[in-house]
């Protein structure tokens, strides 16, 4: 995004709203997507924003982390 913060939230914040309508919020690319855009309000200072973002997306990877290991019997 050639450092504009705006630019990539902007980018940030339409894929995520894809990527949730598409697969939903359990979706290992949703938990993505999430990340990024808290990753991008981290960078703006927008603390608060990014702390909701990057929670949802720990429990995206804790709930794929979960399936996975109930599969190989953990």
């Amino acid at each position: 995004m050639g450092g504009n913060a705006d630019e990539a939230a902007t980018h940030a914040s339409k894929a995520l709203e894809s990527t949730l309508a598409a697969f939903g919020p359990a979706s290992v690319l949703t938990g993505h997507r999430q990340l990024r855009l808290g990753a991008v309000r981290m960078g703006q200072g927008r603390l608060s924003d990014a702390a909701e973002l990057l929670s949802s997306a720990h429990k995206v990877w804790r709930i794929v982390v979960g399936v996975v290991w109930s599969r190989e019997g953990g």
